[in-house]
């Protein structure tokens, strides 16, 4: 398992802020729902807002809702029709404005010569988007909705944007051990880890597939070499079907995130360790091997988080200190990019242009 697996669930929570949705704004969820059965260009609907030569469209500004929807910004329990039509109303502004951001640092790069990327480049991006999704390419745009020509676009202008974005984290000074006990203090919620699972996954095309692979599982074949025999992606076979240590917000699917995390005592789906199963979901039938399941965990600023990696049976002792430098660093950083973009909203006012609804 790769440390920054491991830590991925330690981070603090991710603000509505454009700086902090950086791979959310264009990027779909490769696990997410698509019924509609058609491929509608995300550059050809309605356009909202122009921002220097880039279109901001009513699908782009979906898209960037569902995504910030997959971070967790829904309207709370509870909460009447107005206060959610109110808070659908913010999503969106919100919306609009991480995608504005977006276009502001891509602009800046096409006018001081920024924007170029090579094939090589994008293609490197892509199998690492493909890698971490665990889908092949046909898989990532169907369910994206999108063609390979405006997924390739995205990634480009991703690279532009990290390439304008990334040198100002030279700028952030070093902590003292003073204001990291701050920090901590201050956020000592986000340094709770929920209860997490590390388990393998398969993804199968119909029923007849399932119960086949099922029947190998059931006679003591390993997870793995079953995953090596009917998934389609390299990187799924290669990693044996094994899964990025998840909480129960990370999973995107509601049928797997509840077999894996049952929401009561006695769930009939419920996973248990060693004991492969199949879920039947909106998005296709998985079978799922959960492998460990660690408990919430609540170390001092001193302490460490306790992660078990089935890999190799030994226990990841992560460093609270060392997260916590971690975010000071990355919340110094999203300080002086925000700085940067703000000013390019003064410097590129004109440049700005919206379209009544």
């Amino acid at each position: 398992m790769k440390k920054n697996q491991i830590i991925q669930i330690l981070g603090i929570g991710i603000g509505i802020v454009a700086i902090l949705i950086v791979w959310a704004v264009f990027f779909f969820n490769p696990s997410g729902d698509n019924t509609s059965g058609k491929k509608t260009s995300i550059d050809n609907s309605k356009v909202v807002r122009k921002v220097g030569s880039f279109k901001i469209t009513e699908a782009r500004v979906e898209q960037e809702i569902t995504n910030m929807r997959m971070y967790g910004y829904i309207a709370p329990e509870g909460s009447s029709q107005e206060e959610v039509d109110l808070f659908e109303g913010k999503l969106r502004e919100q919306a609009i404005s991480n995608l504005t951001d977006f276009f502001l640092v891509l602009t800046y790069a096409e006018r001081n010569n920024l924007n170029t990327i090579t094939d090589e480049q994008v293609d490197e991006r892509i199998e690492a988007v493909l890698s971490q999704s665990q889908v092949n390419i046909d898989t990532y745009l169907e369910q994206g909705n999108i063609s390979e020509d405006e997924f390739r676009e995205q990634v480009e202008h991703q690279l532009v944007f990290e390439r304008v974005l990334d040198p100002l984290s030279a700028k952030v000074p070093e902590p003292s051990d003073t204001e990291l006990k701050s920090h901590f203090d201050q956020n000592r919620q986000t340094y709770v880890m929920p209860e997490a699972v590390e388990y393998q996954q398969l993804m199968v095309p119909d029923m007849a597939t399932c119960k086949k692979a099922i029947g190998f599982l059931n006679s003591g074949k390993d997870f793995a070499d079953v995953v090596n025999d009917f998934s389609q992606n390299d990187a799924v076979r290669e990693a044996g079907g094994l899964m990025p240590i998840m909480t129960k917000s990370d999973i995107p699917i509601p049928e797997i995130a509840n077999a894996l995390f049952p929401p009561y005592e006695g769930y009939p789906g419920a996973a248990k360790i060693g004991e492969p199963l199949y879920v039947e979901t909106t998005n296709g039938i998985f079978i799922l091997n959960l492998l460990y399941r660690n408990p919430s965990q609540s170390p001092d600023f001193d302490g460490k988080f306790s992660i078990f990696d089935s890999s190799n049976g030994k226990m990841n002792e992560i460093s609270v200190r060392e997260r916590v430098y971690s975010d000071w660093k990355s919340n110094k950083n999203m300080e002086i990019s925000g700085e940067f973009v703000r000013n390019l909203y003064v410097e590129y006012q004109n440049d700005i242009v919206d379209y009544q609804k």
